[in-house]
């Protein structure tokens, strides 16, 4: 027989609700694909003045491409989603794994218009770079 254990708060009956239970801070969504893909053909650009914006605007790391996976551990997600602006560790997030260099988080439900936000951490959670775009 499976027990559930309630949590007393202010005089409220609360079912506790077990790390197992909680919904996970990764998304794993076509979006994520979508990101990786956009990633590595920043990357990958030769035309010098591609280059110049990956580097010097949006400041992304290059680093080998098999080394740009989605992120599906809970923890690392939570940290991505408490160090994105205005985000709460408990929402879910994107992140997608930049090797050595960081992580690349997209936040879904920060829009601006029809834009999304894709910051850049390094692996301190330190913002390194990121952009606004389709």
């Amino acid at each position: 027989m499976k027990r559930q254990a309630l949590v007393v708060v202010f005089g409220l009956l609360i079912p506790a609700v077990s790390a197992a239970q909680r919904p996970s801070s990764c998304l794993t969504g076509d979006e994520g694909a979508g990101l990786i893909i956009h990633l590595k053909q920043w990357m990958t650009v030769t035309d010098t003045a591609d280059v110049r914006l990956r580097n010097t605007v949006y400041r992304i790391p290059v680093v080998d491409t098999a080394a740009v996976q989605l992120v599906t551990d809970a923890r690392t997600c939570a940290r991505a989603a408490a160090a994105y602006p205005d985000t709460t560790a408990d929402r879910p997030v994107y992140v997608v794994s930049l090797g050595r260099e960081g992580y690349a988080v997209l936040d879904p439900s920060d829009k601006a218009g029809e834009f999304r936000t894709v910051i850049l951490f390094n692996r301190q959670w330190k913002e390194i770079g990121g952009w606004t775009g389709p």
